[in-house]
């Protein structure tokens, strides 16, 4: 009986110990970068570059994602896209 006693403390005590420590750890928010690159040999990189901006903003709102940015890198000529 004395055994089984320890044994429920011992467990009782290693979960709490678990669950504290859990709750000391700070969370970071998890960040996603995600860069995309248009075609060299499409004729027209700047509006391509501005339409995939605005489709991809677009799908975001539709899905509800908050805080994020869509953003084309670099000089307009460059076709990269940074999200």
């Amino acid at each position: 009986m004395h055994q089984r006693f320890t044994s429920a403390i011992t467990i009782l005590l290693l979960v709490s110990v678990g669950l504290g420590c859990s709750l000391l750890r700070p969370s970071s928010p998890l960040t996603w970068h995600l860069l995309l690159e248009i075609d060299p040999a499409t004729p027209n990189r700047e509006a391509a570059t501005q339409q995939t901006v605005n489709i991809i903003e677009s799908r975001l709102n539709a899905f509800g994602v908050h805080n994020y940015k869509v953003l084309a890198q670099g000089p307009p000529p460059n076709g990269r896209i940074l999200e």
